[in-house]
Protein backbone atom coordinates (compact mmCIF):
# COMPACT_ATOMS: atom_id res chain seq x y z
CA UNK A 1 0.00 0.00 0.00
CA UNK A 2 2.67 2.75 0.95
CA UNK A 3 4.65 2.10 -2.49
CA UNK A 4 1.84 2.65 -4.59
CA UNK A 5 0.85 5.63 -2.48
CA UNK A 6 4.02 6.68 -2.91
CA UNK A 7 4.09 5.96 -6.97
CA UNK A 8 1.05 7.78 -7.05
CA UNK A 9 2.38 10.88 -5.34
CA UNK A 10 5.52 11.15 -7.74
CA UNK A 11 3.41 10.87 -10.84
CA UNK A 12 0.86 13.51 -9.88
CA UNK A 13 4.21 15.74 -9.37
CA UNK A 14 4.98 15.46 -12.85
CA UNK A 15 1.75 17.32 -13.60
CA UNK A 16 2.71 20.86 -14.23
CA UNK A 17 -0.19 23.11 -12.33
CA UNK A 18 0.26 24.75 -9.43
CA UNK A 19 -2.74 24.73 -8.15
CA UNK A 20 -3.14 21.53 -7.31
CA UNK A 21 -1.88 20.64 -3.72
CA UNK A 22 -2.71 17.02 -2.58
CA UNK A 23 -2.16 14.86 0.31
CA UNK A 24 -2.55 11.28 -0.57
CA UNK A 25 -3.71 8.95 2.62
CA UNK A 26 -4.29 5.44 2.72
CA UNK A 27 -8.24 6.06 2.99
CA UNK A 28 -8.24 7.66 -0.98
CA UNK A 29 -6.73 4.50 -2.60
CA UNK A 30 -10.24 3.57 -3.45
CA UNK A 31 -10.71 6.60 -4.78
CA UNK A 32 -7.73 6.68 -6.91
CA UNK A 33 -8.07 2.93 -8.22
CA UNK A 34 -8.90 3.88 -11.66
CA UNK A 35 -5.71 6.03 -11.85
CA UNK A 36 -3.53 3.29 -10.74
CA UNK A 37 -2.61 2.04 -14.61
CA UNK A 38 -1.04 5.55 -14.93
CA UNK A 39 1.16 5.07 -12.30
CA UNK A 40 4.27 3.63 -15.09
CA UNK A 41 3.42 6.11 -17.77
CA UNK A 42 3.29 9.62 -16.27
CA UNK A 43 6.45 9.49 -15.14
CA UNK A 44 7.86 9.44 -19.06
CA UNK A 45 5.13 11.08 -19.74
CA UNK A 46 7.23 14.28 -20.84
CA UNK A 47 9.84 12.41 -22.26
CA UNK A 48 7.83 10.29 -24.70
CA UNK A 49 5.85 13.47 -26.31
CA UNK A 50 2.60 11.27 -26.16
CA UNK A 51 0.12 14.77 -26.53
CA UNK A 52 -2.73 12.80 -26.01
CA UNK A 53 -1.67 11.13 -23.16
CA UNK A 54 -0.17 14.09 -21.90
CA UNK A 55 -3.77 15.89 -22.45
CA UNK A 56 -6.20 13.53 -20.81
CA UNK A 57 -3.66 12.16 -17.79
CA UNK A 58 -3.05 16.17 -16.62
CA UNK A 59 -7.09 16.50 -16.55
CA UNK A 60 -7.51 13.14 -15.51
CA UNK A 61 -5.68 12.74 -12.21
CA UNK A 62 -6.44 15.80 -10.40
CA UNK A 63 -10.10 15.70 -10.46
CA UNK A 64 -9.84 12.06 -9.53
CA UNK A 65 -7.93 12.96 -6.52
CA UNK A 66 -10.11 15.78 -5.79
CA UNK A 67 -12.65 13.32 -5.87
CA UNK A 68 -14.58 15.18 -9.34
CA UNK A 69 -14.31 12.70 -11.81
CA UNK A 70 -16.56 13.41 -14.16
CA UNK A 71 -16.97 17.11 -13.69
CA UNK A 72 -13.69 18.92 -14.45
CA UNK A 73 -11.99 16.15 -16.69
CA UNK A 74 -11.69 17.03 -20.50
CA UNK A 75 -11.22 13.86 -22.19
CA UNK A 76 -10.12 13.41 -25.53
CA UNK A 77 -12.54 10.64 -26.40
CA UNK A 78 -9.58 9.41 -28.77
CA UNK A 79 -10.50 5.93 -29.91
CA UNK A 80 -6.85 5.16 -31.01
CA UNK A 81 -3.87 5.81 -28.82
CA UNK A 82 -5.15 7.71 -25.28
CA UNK A 83 -4.17 5.00 -22.40
CA UNK A 84 -7.69 6.46 -20.28
CA UNK A 85 -10.08 7.14 -23.29
CA UNK A 86 -9.41 4.35 -25.83
CA UNK A 87 -10.46 1.77 -23.57
CA UNK A 88 -13.25 3.15 -22.84
CA UNK A 89 -14.33 4.50 -26.04
CA UNK A 90 -13.54 0.65 -27.23
CA UNK A 91 -15.83 -0.76 -23.91
CA UNK A 92 -18.77 1.52 -25.24
CA UNK A 93 -18.28 0.10 -29.26
CA UNK A 94 -18.11 -3.50 -27.33
CA UNK A 95 -21.37 -2.78 -26.10
CA UNK A 96 -22.95 -1.89 -29.09
CA UNK A 97 -21.69 -4.48 -30.97
CA UNK A 98 -23.31 -7.30 -28.58
CA UNK A 99 -26.41 -5.15 -29.03
CA UNK A 100 -26.64 -5.99 -32.30
CA UNK A 101 -25.46 -9.46 -32.35
CA UNK A 102 -28.17 -10.15 -30.16
CA UNK A 103 -30.70 -8.66 -32.21
CA UNK A 104 -29.17 -10.34 -35.32
CA UNK A 105 -29.15 -13.51 -34.02
CA UNK A 106 -31.63 -15.87 -36.23
CA UNK A 107 -32.41 -13.38 -38.99
CA UNK A 108 -30.07 -14.91 -41.07
CA UNK A 109 -26.18 -15.84 -41.51
CA UNK A 110 -23.61 -14.19 -39.68
CA UNK A 111 -20.35 -13.93 -40.96
CA UNK A 112 -16.78 -12.54 -39.63
CA UNK A 113 -14.51 -11.44 -42.41
CA UNK A 114 -10.79 -10.65 -41.73
CA UNK A 115 -9.82 -8.12 -44.95
CA UNK A 116 -5.69 -7.59 -45.42
CA UNK A 117 -3.64 -6.36 -48.28
CA UNK A 118 0.08 -7.34 -48.94
CA UNK A 119 1.51 -4.16 -48.11
CA UNK A 120 5.33 -3.62 -49.38
CA UNK A 121 7.69 -3.08 -46.93
CA UNK A 122 8.57 0.28 -47.97
CA UNK A 123 5.05 1.77 -47.55
CA UNK A 124 5.02 3.63 -43.81
CA UNK A 125 1.82 2.73 -41.97
CA UNK A 126 -0.35 6.16 -43.37
CA UNK A 127 0.39 4.16 -46.82
CA UNK A 128 -1.20 1.61 -45.68
CA UNK A 129 -4.14 2.99 -44.08
CA UNK A 130 -4.66 4.20 -47.76
CA UNK A 131 -4.65 1.19 -49.41
CA UNK A 132 -6.69 -0.75 -46.80
CA UNK A 133 -9.75 2.02 -47.27
CA UNK A 134 -8.99 2.67 -51.02
CA UNK A 135 -9.73 -1.34 -51.37
CA UNK A 136 -12.97 -1.16 -49.11
CA UNK A 137 -14.31 1.43 -51.41
CA UNK A 138 -13.50 -0.13 -54.19
CA UNK A 139 -15.28 -3.44 -52.35
CA UNK A 140 -18.74 -1.34 -51.43
CA UNK A 141 -19.06 0.17 -54.75
CA UNK A 142 -19.16 -2.40 -56.58
CA UNK A 143 -22.55 -3.50 -58.61
CA UNK A 144 -22.04 -7.04 -57.43
CA UNK A 145 -22.00 -5.92 -54.27
CA UNK A 146 -24.65 -3.65 -54.01
CA UNK A 147 -27.14 -5.66 -55.43
CA UNK A 148 -26.67 -8.27 -52.85
CA UNK A 149 -27.32 -5.82 -50.25
CA UNK A 150 -30.46 -4.74 -51.88
CA UNK A 151 -31.31 -8.61 -52.32
CA UNK A 152 -30.30 -10.03 -49.25
CA UNK A 153 -30.85 -6.82 -46.72
CA UNK A 154 -27.00 -6.84 -45.84
CA UNK A 155 -25.86 -4.97 -42.52
CA UNK A 156 -22.63 -5.06 -40.84
CA UNK A 157 -19.82 -3.50 -39.02
CA UNK A 158 -16.63 -3.38 -39.24
CA UNK A 159 -13.36 -2.74 -36.98
CA UNK A 160 -10.06 -1.34 -37.89
CA UNK A 161 -7.15 -3.06 -36.18
CA UNK A 162 -3.64 -2.99 -36.06
CA UNK A 163 -0.60 -5.30 -35.64
CA UNK A 164 2.74 -5.34 -35.63
CA UNK A 165 4.50 -7.76 -36.90
CA UNK A 166 7.49 -8.87 -37.83
CA UNK A 167 8.69 -5.36 -36.85
CA UNK A 168 6.27 -3.97 -39.84
CA UNK A 169 2.23 -2.24 -38.80
CA UNK A 170 -0.35 -4.51 -40.53
CA UNK A 171 -3.31 -2.43 -40.22
CA UNK A 172 -6.38 -4.84 -41.16
CA UNK A 173 -9.98 -5.12 -40.92
CA UNK A 174 -12.76 -7.25 -39.63
CA UNK A 175 -15.85 -7.23 -40.92
CA UNK A 176 -19.24 -9.03 -39.26
CA UNK A 177 -21.98 -9.02 -41.98
CA UNK A 178 -25.75 -9.78 -41.48
CA UNK A 179 -26.91 -11.59 -44.65
CA UNK A 180 -30.69 -11.30 -43.65
CA UNK A 181 -33.36 -14.13 -44.46
CA UNK A 182 -30.33 -17.14 -45.62
CA UNK A 183 -30.30 -19.98 -43.50
CA UNK A 184 -27.22 -20.24 -41.25
CA UNK A 185 -25.88 -23.39 -42.08
CA UNK A 186 -22.24 -24.31 -43.29
CA UNK A 187 -23.11 -24.33 -47.10
CA UNK A 188 -24.43 -20.70 -47.22
CA UNK A 189 -21.31 -19.72 -45.36
CA UNK A 190 -18.86 -20.70 -48.34
CA UNK A 191 -21.42 -20.11 -50.81
CA UNK A 192 -22.02 -16.38 -49.46
CA UNK A 193 -18.53 -15.99 -48.14
CA UNK A 194 -16.28 -16.83 -51.41
CA UNK A 195 -17.82 -14.32 -53.33
CA UNK A 196 -16.88 -11.74 -51.02
CA UNK A 197 -12.93 -12.73 -50.76
CA UNK A 198 -12.64 -13.23 -54.73
CA UNK A 199 -13.58 -9.15 -54.81
CA UNK A 200 -11.24 -8.29 -52.36
CA UNK A 201 -8.33 -9.31 -54.11
CA UNK A 202 -10.00 -8.35 -57.48
CA UNK A 203 -9.71 -4.96 -56.30
CA UNK A 204 -6.82 -5.53 -54.53
CA UNK A 205 -5.08 -6.50 -57.53
CA UNK A 206 -6.63 -3.37 -59.42
CA UNK A 207 -4.80 -1.66 -57.04
CA UNK A 208 -1.40 -2.13 -57.31
CA UNK A 209 -1.14 -5.41 -54.63
CA UNK A 210 0.10 -8.32 -56.40
CA UNK A 211 -2.04 -10.69 -54.17
CA UNK A 212 -4.56 -10.52 -51.16
CA UNK A 213 -5.24 -11.83 -48.32
CA UNK A 214 -8.38 -12.78 -46.44
CA UNK A 215 -9.76 -15.38 -44.27
CA UNK A 216 -13.58 -16.24 -43.21
CA UNK A 217 -15.00 -17.09 -39.83
CA UNK A 218 -18.38 -18.66 -38.85
CA UNK A 219 -19.31 -16.06 -36.37
CA UNK A 220 -21.71 -18.44 -34.78
CA UNK A 221 -18.61 -20.20 -32.92
CA UNK A 222 -18.44 -16.94 -31.21
CA UNK A 223 -21.95 -15.34 -30.64
CA UNK A 224 -23.05 -19.06 -29.37
CA UNK A 225 -23.86 -18.86 -25.78
CA UNK A 226 -22.44 -15.84 -25.75
CA UNK A 227 -22.96 -12.67 -27.35
CA UNK A 228 -19.96 -10.44 -25.71
CA UNK A 229 -17.18 -13.28 -26.98
CA UNK A 230 -17.24 -12.13 -30.60
CA UNK A 231 -17.31 -8.08 -29.30
CA UNK A 232 -14.84 -8.76 -26.93
CA UNK A 233 -12.58 -10.38 -29.52
CA UNK A 234 -13.20 -7.10 -31.76
CA UNK A 235 -12.25 -4.66 -29.35
CA UNK A 236 -9.13 -6.71 -28.11
CA UNK A 237 -6.72 -3.72 -29.36
CA UNK A 238 -8.68 -1.30 -26.92
CA UNK A 239 -7.30 -3.22 -23.58
CA UNK A 240 -4.15 -1.54 -21.35
CA UNK A 241 -2.45 -3.76 -19.35
CA UNK A 242 -2.13 -6.88 -21.07
CA UNK A 243 0.62 -9.49 -19.88
CA UNK A 244 3.81 -9.63 -21.23
CA UNK A 245 7.26 -11.51 -20.90
CA UNK A 246 9.22 -8.11 -20.81
CA UNK A 247 12.41 -10.41 -20.45
CA UNK A 248 11.59 -12.51 -23.51
CA UNK A 249 10.24 -9.93 -26.06
CA UNK A 250 11.13 -9.55 -29.43
CA UNK A 251 10.12 -6.65 -31.57
CA UNK A 252 10.89 -8.43 -35.33
CA UNK A 253 9.47 -11.52 -34.30
CA UNK A 254 6.01 -11.16 -32.08
CA UNK A 255 2.94 -9.52 -32.68
CA UNK A 256 2.09 -7.28 -31.06
CA UNK A 257 -1.20 -4.43 -30.10
CA UNK A 258 -0.55 -0.82 -30.31
CA UNK A 259 -1.02 -0.68 -26.39
CA UNK A 260 1.57 -3.48 -25.77
CA UNK A 261 4.07 -1.41 -27.63
CA UNK A 262 3.94 1.53 -25.46
CA UNK A 263 4.31 -1.04 -22.11
CA UNK A 264 7.43 -2.42 -23.34
CA UNK A 265 8.81 1.09 -23.85
CA UNK A 266 7.50 2.33 -20.44
CA UNK A 267 9.19 -0.72 -18.97
CA UNK A 268 11.94 -0.95 -20.94
CA UNK A 269 12.85 2.30 -22.52
CA UNK A 270 13.15 0.36 -25.74
CA UNK A 271 13.47 3.16 -28.89
CA UNK A 272 12.28 1.02 -31.28
CA UNK A 273 9.47 0.32 -29.78
CA UNK A 274 8.87 4.16 -29.29
CA UNK A 275 9.33 4.78 -32.63
CA UNK A 276 6.74 1.88 -33.68
CA UNK A 277 4.29 4.27 -31.17
CA UNK A 278 4.82 7.04 -32.51
CA UNK A 279 4.29 6.12 -36.15
CA UNK A 280 1.09 4.54 -34.73
CA UNK A 281 -0.07 7.44 -32.86
CA UNK A 282 0.65 9.76 -35.72
CA UNK A 283 -0.92 7.80 -38.23
CA UNK A 284 -3.58 7.07 -36.64
CA UNK A 285 -5.37 9.95 -35.67
CA UNK A 286 -8.63 10.63 -37.45
CA UNK A 287 -9.09 7.03 -38.92
CA UNK A 288 -12.53 5.72 -38.67
CA UNK A 289 -12.32 2.84 -36.13
CA UNK A 290 -15.94 1.31 -36.24
CA UNK A 291 -18.13 1.38 -38.74
CA UNK A 292 -21.68 0.50 -39.23
CA UNK A 293 -24.08 0.59 -42.24
CA UNK A 294 -26.76 2.32 -42.31
CA UNK A 295 -28.93 -0.23 -41.44
CA UNK A 296 -26.87 -1.43 -38.75
CA UNK A 297 -27.22 2.28 -36.95
CA UNK A 298 -30.77 2.37 -37.19
CA UNK A 299 -30.67 -1.03 -35.24
CA UNK A 300 -28.73 0.44 -32.99
CA UNK A 301 -30.77 3.70 -32.40
CA UNK A 302 -34.16 1.69 -32.25
CA UNK A 303 -32.33 -0.65 -29.42
CA UNK A 304 -31.18 2.71 -27.18
CA UNK A 305 -34.50 3.90 -28.13
CA UNK A 306 -35.92 1.20 -26.49
CA UNK A 307 -34.39 1.12 -23.15
CA UNK A 308 -34.59 4.79 -22.69
CA UNK A 309 -38.28 3.88 -22.74
CA UNK A 310 -37.57 1.16 -20.07
CA UNK A 311 -36.07 3.28 -18.18
CA UNK A 312 -38.20 6.20 -18.07
CA UNK A 313 -41.53 3.32 -17.37
CA UNK A 314 -39.29 1.71 -14.74
CA UNK A 315 -38.70 5.68 -12.90
CA UNK A 316 -42.10 6.83 -13.62
CA UNK A 317 -44.80 6.59 -10.21
CA UNK A 318 -48.42 6.33 -10.62
CA UNK A 319 -49.49 9.38 -8.48
CA UNK A 320 -51.51 7.72 -5.02
CA UNK A 321 -55.80 7.57 -5.80
CA UNK A 322 -57.46 9.91 -3.50
CA UNK A 323 -60.30 7.89 -1.77
CA UNK A 324 -63.01 9.31 0.04
CA UNK A 325 -64.10 7.25 3.30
Amino acid sequence: MTSIIANLESALSEIPSSSIKVSITSEMVGQLARALRLKLYLAQMTESGLTQVQHCAANYVPSTVEGKLGKSVRPCHSRHACLLCTPQEFAREGGNMSTLLRNWEGQGLLILLTLNLPFSEAMDLGARYDGLRRCWEALMGDSRIQNMRVKNGIKYFRVLEERLIGGSWFPHFHVVLLIQGVESNDANLLAYSMPLRTLWAEKGRKLGFSATNSSVQDARLYVSGSHNRLANYLTENGRVGLNLDLDNYELEKGSFTPFELFQIYVATGDADAKNHWDDFEFFSSGKHRFTYSVKARQDLKSEQSRKSLLRQNKNFRRPLKYTEN
